[in-house]
């Protein structure tokens, strides 16, 4: 497919070069219609989690295939996902995921916590996403492992409560989106990335 044949939304990402970003709920089954644009992997994953967990997940990825669908004008349902190796080890198993039919050069990367979900999309390279719902409890046993020395001083230095927790947030979801975007996810020592 050349550019002038691609769909406008991958044109005016392509011709600015940036990152489009989407964001919504899934706060109830979707529809059987819905349903049927999975993959059977995706329908496997979604059957293999608690109700509820499921139905988030296929609610994700369901507007995850819509959204792809409109940058490259394929029927939702015909996106076909494969992954990338792995930067560490090259296995492609569990490397970052890709779309492989049609072919492009469309980059994107998914995240989703309770409810929520986010999706970056650009051609500009590999992006990194990701949203967390906020109620995942106390950051304190957490700053220690994934902080660099200089985050946890800032983070610490803040009055306890709400702001030291969303400073902390701040920095796990920059810190996650950059280890998603080079594909090594959250095995990479996080508190040497800052």
């Amino acid at each position: 497919m050349s550019d002038s044949d691609s769909p406008a939304e991958y044109r005016a990402l392509a011709a600015d070069g940036g990152v489009h970003v989407w964001q919504g709920s899934t706060w109830q089954a979707p529809p059987a219609a819905a349903l049927r644009l999975l993959s059977a992997a995706e329908r496997t994953v979604m059957q293999r989690r608690p109700r509820t967990e499921g139905l988030r997940y296929a609610g994700a990825h369901i507007a995850v295939r819509q959204i792809l669908s409109r940058y490259l004008g394929v029927p939702p349902a015909g996106l076909r996902f494969g992954t990338r190796p792995c930067p560490w080890c090259a296995d492609p198993g569990h490397g970052r995921p890709v779309v492989t039919n049609p072919l492009t050069d469309l980059d994107f990367n998914l995240s989703h916590a309770g409810p929520h979900w986010a999706l970056a999309v650009t051609t500009a390279g590999p992006v990194g996403i990701d949203v967390e719902d906020g109620r995942s409890g106390s950051s304190a046993g957490a700053a220690a492992l994934v902080l660099s020395a200089s985050e946890l001083t800032y983070v610490n230095g803040l009055m306890e409560g709400d702001a030291r927790e969303a400073a902390f947030l701040r920095c796990w979801t920059r810190k996650e989106a950059v280890v998603k975007a080079i594909g090594t996810g959250i095995t990479a020592d996080l508190k040497g990335l800052e």
